[in-house]
């Protein structure tokens, strides 16, 4: 861990002041140790949203690792947001880290009009909290700098890296840099305990057929374990609150099949497409599904 500090300071202290501030590198340092190893609460019932309207929440603890954006009611809201740049972010992750990381976007808002302008401003899809009551921040006391408010969390839910990866490439690969390295290690677990297995899907994109807006369809994956040891679905997660997945939590024996149900409720008109990930014991971790179809207004 004394390793790990020293690395993030030296990154954070050339991100912010270049070190040439003996008084700012202080309290940087002082920022970096006190919070560097700190378990954050999360707060309980808040307000979850995006522009998608129907919100599907995710959980904190559904990956070893999370990205916790705080952002107060201090100063220029859009200022400090780079939503456009937080969109590349969670592409890259989506792209290169499914499965081990999720982003916790918590904000203590001025206003909420001005923050889903933001977000439909630059087409920011990712659920928030709106933390009108200040929660997070009530029971956890974070730095009042907004440079200090953003964090990388371990499966404990323990910072083990501060620094808003938005303002600097630098602290970006950091993040990645620790995330890779845990992905390694537990790649390296699960084969030492033999439990890798693999799977087919009978689709890969399945196309639904006379979808109607707030009418709930069904979609049905069936994925067979063609792998040596039990196959474990340990999550499934959807795009949108709109498409709720049930699975059994029963491990599947090889050549046995096991049955993905996706309720499907769309709620607006217009081309439908969202996406639905399988987490399990196989050598990538997860697999990726696709529901799509046209929904049409029936009471036109």
């Amino acid at each position: 861990m004394v390793k790990g500090v020293v690395l993030i300071l030296g990154v954070v202290c050339f991100t912010f002041c270049g070190c040439k501030n003996d008084q700012l590198s202080t309290e940087i340092e002082k920022i970096v140790k006190e919070w560097t190893g700190k378990k954050i609460i999360f707060p309980q019932d808040v307000f979850c949203k995006s522009i998608d309207r129907d919100t599907l929440c995710i959980s904190p603890n559904s990956t070893p690792y999370k990205i916790l954006v705080y952002t107060d009611s201090i100063g220029c809201t859009s200022c400090k947001l780079h939503l456009y740049k937080w969109n590349a972010i969670i592409k890259e992750v989506n792209d290169e880290m499914a499965g081990f990381v999720n982003f916790q976007f918590y904000f203590h808002p001025k206003n909420i009009e001005e923050i889903f302008f933001l977000f439909r401003k630059d087409s920011f899809k990712y659920p928030c909290y709106m933390d009108i009551c200040n929660q997070l921040d009530k029971l956890n006391t974070f730095p009042k700098d907004s440079r200090y408010q953003t964090f990388l969390l371990d499966k404990y839910n323990k910072v083990v890296c501060i620094g808003n990866p938005t303002e600097n490439p630098q602290i970006w690969s950091l993040y990645k840099q620790i995330i890779n390295e845990n992905k390694r290690v537990e790649k390296t677990d699960l084969y030492d305990k033999s439990l890798i297995t693999s799977l087919t899907v009978d689709t890969t994109i399945l196309e639904l057929k006379n979808l109607e807006i707030n009418k709930t369809t069904t979609a049905k994956f069936s994925l067979k374990n063609i792998g040596p040891n039990p196959l474990v679905v340990n999550n499934v997660t959807t795009t949108c609150g709109c498409t709720v997945p049930n699975w059994s939590k029963q491990p599947v024996l090889p050549n046995k099949t096991t049955d993905i149900v996706v309720q499907v409720t769309p709620n607006k008109e217009g081309y439908f497409k969202k996406n639905v990930t399988i987490y399990c014991n196989i050598e990538r971790r997860y697999v990726k599904l696709v529901i799509q179809g046209k929904v049409n207004n029936q009471s036109k």
